[in-house]
């Protein structure tokens, strides 16, 4: 089976981690193919935990990838 993942954060968001990523080796080792696009990178956490604010471009940036992921889903 295809899963196709979409946390908000990669793995450095703790709320991510939780929710997502500690399923994805037993997942794939049960066989499935598992597709992981996180709605913000790195970077904005790194925004964010540096400044206390959140970036705008990083969230239009993440929004507009995220519809198009979904659209590629199929």
């Amino acid at each position: 089976m295809r899963i196709l993942m979409l946390p908000r954060y990669t793995t450095r968001g703790a709320s991510s981690r939780y929710r997502f990523w500690q399923y994805v080796p037993g997942l794939r080792s049960a066989g499935h193919e598992v597709e992981i696009k996180p709605l913000l990178g790195d970077g904005y956490l790194t925004e964010l935990y540096g400044t206390g604010h959140r970036g705008w471009r990083w969230l239009a940036g993440g929004y507009a990838s995220r519809l198009l992921d979904t659209l590629r889903a199929g």
